[in-house]
């Protein structure tokens, strides 16, 4: 394959016409990394700082090691853009599965409820208090599944995760209360009270 076929040498990579051992003393010099100097190489090898130095300048190693220092920093931001992506993909199934947990258990509580009775036998009816509990949290898990903001100051999905679980929470809790309140009174009827 002829020279102009080759694929392009990166700048840290050994250039052509570049020794061995010339090459080898770049690598070591640009794994010093932040605090590298010619005079601290020199202390790791056995050459003087004035023969580095000439090395330094013929092979253009400041110019190699910049080069070097971003590829690393993008590396880097690569890793780093990965690993929120994959943080962001866990946060998105972790919200969904909640979101089944929530739907699951909310309509356990609506079948629950409709069969709801008071202690006279008539349906039971939610208050105001209550259904507007219900109506926020119902806008509040839409507005999660659609990725919207739930309220004005953008607070972080991990709060509105929280704060959702302790409604949905709350509401269980609710439900359970008036079933056990109208299972005593479905007992105090039984008794003949």
């Amino acid at each position: 394959m002829g020279s102009a076929e080759q694929k392009p040498r990166k700048p840290w990579e050994q250039r052509a016409g570049e020794p061995g051992g010339a090459y080898l003393l770049f690598v070591r010099y640009r794994d010093l990394g932040e605090k590298r100097t010619v005079t601290r190489l020199a202390e790791q090898v056995d050459y003087g700082t004035s023969q580095l130095d000439r090395l330094k300048q013929h092979f253009a190693w400041a110019f190699r090691c910049d080069q070097w220092d971003a590829h690393v920093a993008r590396v880097r931001q690569r890793a780093a853009d990965q690993r929120v992506r994959r943080s962001a993909r866990l946060e998105a199934e972790a919200v969904d599965a909640l979101m089944m947990t929530a739907a699951i258990a909310a309509r356990r509580a609506l079948k629950s409820f409709r069969s709801a009775k008071d202690k006279d036998g008539k349906p039971v009816v939610l208050g105001v208090s209550t259904t507007q509990q219900l109506v926020q949290a119902a806008v509040t898990l839409s507005r999660l599944t659609r990725g919207e903001a739930t309220e004005r100051s953008e607070t972080v999905a991990k709060d509105a995760r929280k704060r959702l679980s302790e409604r949905i929470e709350e509401m269980a809790q609710a439900f359970q209360s008036a079933t056990k309140a109208r299972e005593k009174d479905d007992e105090g009827v039984d008794d003949g009270r």
